[in-house]
């Protein structure tokens, strides 16, 4: 574990921490700025054998890279990862590029990115990013947007409020569902992907305190709504 350290890269260190066999290691307070390309790194092929499973990011801060804040080369051996309360701002690229699966992004702030503050997956990758979540990270001021879906990512989970910068996808490829808080008090749930959000025999209520306030359902593009097998409808 490592606790307490600042790494400075001084445009010349490849990356500021590389972690390669490093299961179940612990970053905890730690500072990395200024590396040519990431921050912290994530890449188990580095002595070719092991895996960076498990390892848990606490308050480590990534800022100033020539690339990524943080980032996984691939969705082989860097899975169940903790990032907790992070914070990923003015590097290169994205704040946080995520391959592979049951990571867990929880707070935070991403912001000030010349990428995505988040990432999940890119569409060249051989294998998906899947179950993942991220909730309630701070993303603002990120030059492409707060969270992304790059393509191949599958069954991911992402909690956020219309006061960050949105979630956005790859037209093919990712399929993730999000749970958005709006502020009017009304929550979102959409799916992402080519057949969109489904609701198998579910029942769907209003619940508005305001009077003759309508249930609204809409579909956006061309199959419009369909709803099919539903125990119930009503407002």
């Amino acid at each position: 574990s490592v606790h307490g350290l600042e790494v400075d890269g001084n445009h010349r260190a490849t990356h500021g921490i590389l972690l390669a066999n490093a299961r179940r290691a612990v970053l905890q307070d730690v500072y990395v700025h200024s590396a040519r390309l990431d921050g912290v790194t994530f890449n188990d092929a580095w002595l070719g054998q092991g895996n960076n499973n498990l390892v848990s990011l606490i308050r480590v801060k990534a800022s100033y890279n020539g690339r990524h804040g943080f980032a996984s080369v691939s969705g082989l051996g860097n899975n169940g990862i903790n990032v907790l309360e992070c914070e990923a701002d003015n590097n290169q690229s994205h704040g946080i590029l995520v391959k592979g699966n049951g990571w867990k992004i929880t707070g935070g702030i991403y912001q000030g990115n010349r990428g995505f503050g988040i990432q999940l997956s890119e569409s060249t990758d051989e294998s998906y990013t899947v179950g993942c979540y991220v909730v309630y990270p701070w993303a603002e001021g990120n030059a492409m947007g707060g969270i992304r879906g790059g393509g191949r990512s599958s069954r991911n989970l992402i909690v956020t409020a219309a006061d960050f910068q949105p979630y956005s996808a790859e037209t093919v490829g990712s399929y993730d569902t999000v749970i958005l808080a709006a502020s009017t008090g009304l929550g979102i749930m959409s799916g992402h992907g080519e057949r969109g959000l489904a609701f198998e025999m579910a029942r769907i209520t209003a619940t508005s305190r305001k009077a003759n306030e309508p249930l609204v359902l809409a579909g956006k593009g061309d199959a419009g709504v369909n709803v099919a097998g539903c125990l119930a409808i009503s407002g």
